[in-house]
């Protein structure tokens, strides 16, 4: 049930990059499922890193113009928005160490947990385990 899921930026980033067609429509199907099984839930972190990804340049123009990542990003309001509070920066802290995650990594999970999710879907952290509760799953 999607309300215990937690969306990372790397999933909503794949909806918008056609770079790689099949990533993006399993990205998109994904979404999909878990929007018909409930709300998925986001940070306010996540929006954030999601606005930047969208119109950052890598090697190549952005993926679109600030004013369109803009309304993506008014969209993805419409999940469960969960705010980033003190207490998660400081699980995070005791997570990257004691799973050696990178930071933000580590704070998607800290947020996650914060807001009883019990799945987080990403691409950035390996698949398939399950850390202190919440199973990590990459559906790319």
């Amino acid at each position: 049930m999607s309300t215990t899921t937690f969306i990372d930026t790397s999933i909503l980033v794949w909806t918008q990059d056609s770079q790689d067609a099949r990533s993006q429509a399993r990205a998109i199907a994904r979404l999909k499922v878990e929007s018909v099984t409930g709300v998925p839930t986001v940070s306010t972190n996540v929006l954030g890193e999601y606005y930047v990804a969208l119109t950052k340049r890598r090697g190549r123009e952005p993926l679109m113009s600030r004013e369109d990542a803009a309304d993506r990003v008014r969209v993805a309001t419409y999940f469960n928005v969960v705010s980033v509070q003190k207490e998660h920066v400081m699980d995070a802290l005791r997570l990257r160490e004691k799973h050696r995650l990178q930071f933000w990594d580590a704070l998607n999970l800290a947020t996650a947990k914060a807001a009883g999710c019990t799945l987080l879907l990403t691409t950035d952290v390996q698949s398939a385990k399950v850390i202190e509760g919440v199973r990590v799953e990459n559906p790319i």
